[in-house]
């Protein structure tokens, strides 16, 4: 058994490992049978020394690369499989929502079921009794719920499953994937629930691909690769890192040939400088690349107002690049953590490359507190264009000014660097967001390396706005009287 395990801790794995033996033909397992003292089988280690914690009325998200582990982690969470090495402990009811339909028995009713699956999580007839009204009405099955589930659409299984699991108010609730399965209103019921068990204490456990159901319910991040954990702690690190396992390699792995008037001279782009002159080209030679430095680095801060790197952490291909400094500034280029709500805030990063790189871009990333992406754009995502072709050693200086149009509370700022080739860069506003995003290669990113707060004006009366963030609108009134379009207030 785990020992000391803490009162307000819901899950505790230490040392979870689970080992398969691989066979090369069945004579073999029948000599493993027989001759226990000699080994004719390989082993295959699926999970190997994965520990944590999940204290209670958390959220834990797992994730990584299909193949990394986690539906062997969670079965054995589950307990439907033994782990060959490690212990776990789980303190209270748990509820499960693995594969579309576990548990169900095709040939039950839907009614049958809840009752088959109420009992398998520990409740009486009366307690089923007691919350299946609940559970029907959560489901939306209505008069379906008396038919055989063999006959339920993929859509109302998992309104089925969910449902019973959710209304039951476990312990700890483990969840993969469901959130992704259903109609966006489902979905959007299912994560007013997830919230409503957390803040009654439920714990969670939450595998997705889905980084944006991470960020916003889990206070912490378990990233498996190749069944070994790769990184556990803070969310937007494990994001960021999950974020590098997903895309390709960098382009320095194998560099796109460019033809040689590329490579060595003056490059032609052909993205529209503006709507006048669709057919415009754009030339970056050196003499254009240092007016650009020059009007850039006019804005640059002194050195003063640079933030300590000092064990901020870089994710990413530390043999390409390095940021060496980061500033958040105010209008008055001064270091500044705290801004009224719709002041500019200037953002500056510096990053050395370490080997040459194509087209680079920069990304600036800005999470609430709660993980939530508020802000996130880059270079190439802009109309205008910046210098190309980036050697080794270069020094690359990135700045973005932003309206902090944002809801009052704390906030995170993510910078980065990212590659294109030229020929990308060149299409780029036509490409499609698939295309565009596959285009993309990340090089770094420096992960929530300040903190800022956004507070109320303090001169001034401005209507306030709810909700996360502000975006330009406009706002119309009329009204009809008596139903006469000839009588109207304006």
């Amino acid at each position: 058994m785990l020992c000391e395990i803490a009162d307000n801790i819901s899950i505790k794995a230490s040392g979870l490992g689970k080992c398969y033996h691989k066979y090369h033909n069945p004579a073999d397992r029948l000599k493993q049978l027989v001759l226990r003292k000699h080994r004719y089988y390989e082993e295959s280690w699926v999970l190997k020394d994965i520990s944590f914690e999940l204290p209670r009325g958390k959220a834990l998200g797992v994730i990584g690369k299909n193949g990394a582990g986690k539906s062997t982690l969670l079965q054995i969470l589950t307990g439907t499989l033994t782990p060959t090495t490690g212990e776990v402990f789980l303190r209270g009811k748990v509820a499960a929502l693995l594969e579309l339909g576990s548990g169900f028995n095709p040939e039950f009713s839907g009614r049958d079921n809840i009752y088959v699956n109420g009992a398998i999580l520990g409740l009486t007839r009366n307690q089923i009794n007691e919350r299946f009204d609940d559970i029907v009405a959560f489901s939306e099955l209505g008069d379906h719920i008396e038919q055989p589930v063999k006959t339920y659409s993929s859509g109302m299984f998992v309104r089925l499953a969910f449902s019973v699991q959710v209304c039951v108010n476990p312990d700890i609730l483990i969840v993969d994937e469901a959130l992704a399965v259903g109609d966006v209103f489902f979905q959007q019921k299912c994560h007013a629930r997830m919230e409503k068990l957390l803040e009654q204490g439920t714990s969670i456990l939450l595998v997705s691909h889905d980084t944006s159901a991470i960020r916003k319910y889990c206070d912490t991040s378990l990233l498996l690769e190749d069944g070994q954990n790769l990184f556990y702690g803070d969310v937007e690190t494990a994001v960021s890192k999950y974020f590098f396992q997903r895309v390709p390699k960098s382009l320095s792995s194998s560099p796109r040939q460019q033809s040689a008037d590329v490579m060595n001279g003056d490059v032609k782009l052909t993205v529209p400088n503006s709507d006048e002159d669709k057919n415009s080209k754009i030339y970056f030679n050196s003499e254009d690349s240092q007016k650009f430095k020059n009007n850039l680095l006019k804005k640059w801060p002194e050195a003063s107002e640079f933030i300590d790197l000092k064990n901020k952490e870089t994710t990413g291909d530390l043999e390409s690049a390095r940021l060496t400094s980061a500033a958040l500034c105010n209008k008055y280029g001064v270091k500044s953590t705290s801004f009224a709500q719709g002041e500019w805030g200037y953002f500056f990063w510096e990053i050395q490359l370490l080997r040459d790189v194509e087209v680079p871009i920069g990304g600036l990333t800005i999470t609430s507190a709660s993980n939530l992406a508020v802000y996130c754009r880059s270079t190439a995502q802009s109309e205008q264009n910046f210098p190309i072709n980036a050697k080794k050693n270069d020094v690359l200086y990135f700045q973005v000014a932003v309206k902090l149009d944002l809801q009052f509370g704390n906030y995170f700022f993510t910078p980065g660097l990212g590659e294109m080739s030229v020929a990308d860069y060149s299409q780029r506003a036509e490409l499609s967001i698939n295309s565009f995003f596959h285009s993309l290669s990340p090089v770094i990113i420096a992960t929530s390396i300040e903190v800022f707060t956004i507070h109320e004006p303090l001169e001034g009366i401005k209507y306030p706005f709810f909700g996360i963030a502000d975006m330009p609108n406009s706002c119309s009134l009329l009204i009809s009287r008596n139903n006469n379009k000839n009588s109207t207030i304006l």
